[in-house]
């Protein structure tokens, strides 16, 4: 069966209009903010959907508690003070702790992929 939309003509609607950032050369795409623009019925039924989506993943436990930045109340400070946790434990009880950190937005786009 062909995958058809259900949302009406309006909600579909995307104006994408990426802006510089202030102060940067507008040459290199780097320095450009996505901004996508779309009609408030279609933020709101987003908005509904992300709750749903939010509610099921929580209620079965989709998502481990380590994951942070994308959960509600949490955020990539909660993964930074979990990390500084791993490494005193360590360093308390003489333990190895080895930590790699990537940095995957510049590395894709040097790699001509985007992620």
């Amino acid at each position: 069966m062909p995958f058809t939309s259900i949302l009406p003509p309006d909600l579909e609607a995307l104006h994408y209009q990426p802006p510089p950032e202030k102060n940067k050369d507008p040459k290199f795409p780097l320095n450009y903010r996505p901004i996508s623009l779309i009609s408030c019925a279609a933020k709101l039924f987003e908005k509904i959907l992300l709750s749903r989506i939010q509610a099921f993943s929580d209620s079965h436990h989709l998502i481990p508690d380590f994951q942070h930045g994308f959960r509600k109340k949490t955020s990539t400070c909660h993964q930074l003070l979990r990390t500084t946790n791993k490494i005193i434990d360590g360093f308390n009880n003489y333990r190895t702790t080895g930590e790699v950190f990537l940095d995957v937005e510049k590395h894709s786009i040097e790699c001509g992929t985007t992620v």
